[in-house]
């Protein structure tokens, strides 16, 4: 659980870097507003308000995506038991 919160913020802040790039370059040329200007609007316009959201999608699907893992598994396991008992009864 540890490595995929780490993964899962190192992903976040990849995606975060990126946009509020594009959105600081976009106030910049297209809206005229200074660097650093637009460096803050882009953090509290593009940025702020979705980290609350993130962060609770992030700390759901870490343990769903376990317990789909382990679900996967034990379906498989099933199937495989179920196929190799008519093979042999066959």
């Amino acid at each position: 659980a540890k490595r995929g919160l780490i993964a899962g913020l190192a992903q976040l802040m990849i995606i975060y870097a990126l946009g509020a790039s594009w959105l600081t370059a976009w106030y910049a040329f297209v809206g005229g507003i200074n660097f650093l200007q637009a460096i803050i609007t882009a953090t509290v316009t593009g940025v702020m308000p979705f980290i609350p959201w993130d962060i609770a999608k992030l700390c759901l699907a870490i343990p769903l995506s376990r317990l789909t893992v382990i679900t996967s598994y034990a379906l498989l396991r099933r199937l495989s038991s179920s196929a190799s008992s008519k093979v042999n009864n066959a």
